[in-house]
């Protein structure tokens, strides 16, 4: 193997003294985002379904702090960044499907390497996946997924080879898909520094343990996983090699797992290998580490790769039961829900609620309370009262701590909301609007004026006409858009305002 390498070195060696520049470094594409025009020129962004939603990080405030225009730079970059907030412009019905970034076109035809590099910061509430795809000429190829449920820590810089995928007409793009639009409330995704470089042909075999995907830094105990590794192969050929997952148990440095397959397929660019499940104890350390080996592999020192994990859960108060408001709900409540302290560690964290009004896919109510659990500890959370128009709702329990989300799961509910009047308020006239929905009781039959208005003052509906006393319901085909609702009888006058998200 040493005589082999050395041959091939010193090959490569004379190559580069007698060509020039064969190996030296061009760079296709670089963004820090530091401008002032989105995008950036030659960049473009789009979405298969749903608003488009990148922009600088300064575009957006953090959810739940509208007071602070500016979201921080969580890749690690520094300065501004590209941000996709797919709440930015709430309400959950602003959600997007494969929302993309993509970099201006460049030819990589010429190169023998392309490396993509780039810092980025995902975080997700358990519906949302973050990718990165390649244009290989005919169609996009995903060679990085970031999973639903995980996210991915702050201040990352990952390296991808992307050369396999050369063409003349090349262009990379950073993808914010969400799987369920609607269901909750998700978070966003950041990329910054982002380089693109492309340098000479590599002609030896240099196999890459290029990374790990599973175990996480925390697994469930007694829940089995399975361990999965990403393998780079440099050439255009593909090889087999020998791969091997081996765990052991940190305290007692005893190997207490070991997998091996002896004649893996290691195609061209990246392949996933995955083991046979392994389940972790409750309460221990363990160490995993991947090896991938080949004869002919030149480089041996970026074979191998260990992480550490624990079967700790780590933070997590999770509601487990919804006690207010019924299925069927009468007049005010306070919003209330069991949550219950499940890593067996102190825990100080926000509790929030949200209820959305079904009929048009909007967030109304939120609120939040704080509360220190002790390890293992329930609680039951009451908010202040809320009071709704008749429709339908659904309403959503989690916890935070410093906006993360440490729920598994959050817990919703759907119910429908009726307001009781009592017999003596039919004595007076009243008028409450809901979205498009204009809600009114008369205390006695009659003639009256009810006409829907428009920010300019126009009649955009009218409604008015004899109706009898007691409730009545009228709505109207609404634009996004802010409405005046105006109500008249001989002997009572109100206005409503309502504003229409969308």
């Amino acid at each position: 193997m040493s005589k082999t390498f050395s041959r091939i070195a010193i090959a490569v060696l004379a190559i580069a003294i007698f060509v020039p520049g064969l190996f030296a470094q061009t760079t296709l594409v670089s963004e820090d985002f530091e401008g002032t025009t989105w995008p950036p020129a030659g960049w473009t962004t789009g979405s298969v379904a749903g608003p488009d939603n990148w922009n600088f990080n300064t575009h957006w405030h953090p959810l739940g702090n509208p007071s602070n225009p500016t979201r921080s730079n969580y890749t690690g970059a520094g300065g501004k960044c590209a941000d996709c907030d797919d709440d930015g412009n709430h309400p959950p019905s602003a959600h997007n499907d494969d929302n993309w970034l993509k970099t201006p076109d460049f030819d990589g035809s010429s190169y023998g390497e392309i490396t993509l590099e780039y810092n980025i910061c995902f975080r997700d509430m358990g519906s949302s996946e973050a990718r990165i795809e390649v244009y290989n000429g005919t169609s996009w190829q995903a060679v990085a997924t970031y999973p639903t449920n995980h996210g991915y820590p702050d201040g990352t810089r990952d390296t991808i080879h992307i050369g396999m995928y050369k063409n003349d007409a090349m262009a990379v793009r950073f993808v914010y898909d969400e799987t369920s639009p609607g269901s909750h409330w998700y978070w966003y995704l950041e990329i910054d520094s982002v380089r693109i470089v492309g340098s000479g042909a590599a002609t030896a075999l240099d196999l890459e343990l290029a990374g790990i995907i599973r175990p996480y830094d925390k697994e469930e105990p007694d829940k089995a996983f399975e361990p999965k590794c990403k393998v780079y192969n440099n050439t255009q050929d593909t090889v087999k090699a020998k791969v091997r997952c081996v765990i052991k148990d940190v305290a007692t440095q005893q190997d207490v797992y070991e997998n091996v397959h002896p004649n893996q397929q290691l195609y061209p660019g990246y392949t996933v290998v995955s083991f046979k499940n392994f389940t972790a104890e409750g309460g221990k350390k363990y160490e995993a580490l991947f090896v991938v080996e080949n004869d002919d592999d030149v480089d041996n020192s970026n074979n191998k790769r260990s992480k550490k994990f624990t079967t700790e859960m780590g933070v997590d108060v999770t509601p487990f039961e919804v006690v207010a408001p019924l299925d069927t709900q009468l007049n005010n409540f306070a919003p209330s829900a069991k949550y219950a302290e499940r890593a067996g560690a102190e825990t100080e964290c926000e509790l929030i609620y949200t209820i959305k009004d079904d009929s048009y896919n909007a967030i109304i109510k939120s609120d939040t309370v704080s509360h220190k659990f002790a390890a293992n500890d329930t609680f039951t959370a009451s908010f202040a009262d809320v009071s709704l128009s008749n429709g339908s709702y659904t309403i959503t329990f989690w916890a935070e701590v410093k906006n993360d989300n440490i729920s598994h799961d959050p817990i919703s509910k759907t119910f429908s909301y009726s307001g009781v009047v009592e017999a003596p308020e039919l004595e007076k006239s009243v008028l409450t609007v809901s979205g498009n929905t204009v809600n009114f009781s008369l205390a006695e039959a009659g003639v009256v004026s009810i006409k829907v208005y428009d920010a300019t003052g126009s009649v955009v509906s009218d409604f008015s006409g004899s109706y009898g006393a007691g409730q009545h319901s009228v709505s109207w085909n609404a634009a996004p858009g802010v409405y005046f609702i105006k109500l008249y009888t001989p002997e009572f006058s109100r206005t409503a305002k309502t504003v229409i998200l969308n």
